[in-house]
């Protein structure tokens, strides 16, 4: 069943590595949902790349297999610093835990040491605050303890939306044709 149509290619190989289109879709179609100020996305979730024309359920299956629903919450600068430095921990190699996100801009040195890794972070326009609390959206994987994101434990005011990512997906593609930078 053809469920809607990208006008982009939307690379789902490179969100273990790097910013990708699709990822950046991603993040801002739950940042939009949910009106956090940031959201964190685990390249890990993202298996697959949806190529321009039409598009079935199917390769949406194949893109997003996973039904962990979405989460808000909040969390400190300082933490929120620890889960950044946590997704670049294993660069240059592939990992799953690499975020995708929405709502920031980060700097990282690759050639730096673990765990000091992370050089800017910006939300929205103004420089991270360590000790300020930013409301995030990700995965309920994520903010669980997976892949490594343990500094989630220090997370407030958490609300499990019980919504998976994929749902958004499929409503993005049922209102429009998709297209991202």
């Amino acid at each position: 069943t053809i469920v809607g149509r990208s006008l982009v290619d939307l690379d789902g190989e490179t969100v273990r590595l790097r910013e990708s289109n699709l990822g950046n879709l991603l993040t801002d179609l739950a940042r939009t949902e949910f009106g956090s100020d940031v959201v964190l996305i685990n390249g890990g979730q993202i298996r697959d790349s949806v190529p321009v024309g039409p598009i079935d359920l199917t390769r949406v299956l194949r893109v997003l297999p996973f039904s962990s629903s979405l989460v808000t919450c909040s969390i400190s600068g300082r933490h929120l610093r620890l889960a950044l430095e946590n997704s670049a921990s294993r660069l240059p190699a592939s990992n799953g835990r690499f975020l995708q996100v929405s709502g920031m801009t980060v700097s990282y040195r690759v050639d730096a040491p673990v765990g000091s890794r992370v050089q800017d972070v910006t939300i929205g326009t103004k420089p991270l605050e360590e000790t300020r609390r930013y409301t995030v959206t990700a995965d309920s994987f994520l903010v669980d303890g997976g892949d490594g994101y343990t500094m989630f434990q220090h997370a407030e005011d958490r609300i499990d939306r019980q919504v998976p990512l994929r749902d958004l997906f499929l409503g993005a593609l049922k209102s429009s044709p998709l297209k991202a930078a």
